[in-house]
């Protein structure tokens, strides 16, 4: 049996992309232990909002945008 061009660059490319897949986690798994990080939760500061106002005025903004549109009368023309 012989192996064809094509059968061996197939080979190659399927080759090359599983140790594409696996490299980096076989790579993450050889590390040397490293110290415990304790991770600290951020806590959002009180009555710093300074426009709160802002999202619900946009939010009529463009209600009222898109029910203003709605009322333009559409042209048919002759159609009618």
């Amino acid at each position: 049996m012989s192996i064809t061009l094509y059968r061996m660059a197939r080979l190659v490319l399927v080759a090359g992309a599983v140790v594409a897949v696996a490299a980096p986690g076989v790579m993450a798994q050889s590390g040397k232990k490293k110290e415990k990080v304790e991770l600290v939760v951020p806590t959002p500061p009180v009555g710093k909002s300074e426009t709160p106002w802002m999202p619900y005025g946009a939010a009529i903004l463009l209600a009222g945008l898109i029910i203003g549109v709605n009322f333009i009368p559409s042209k048919r023309g002759h159609q009618d």
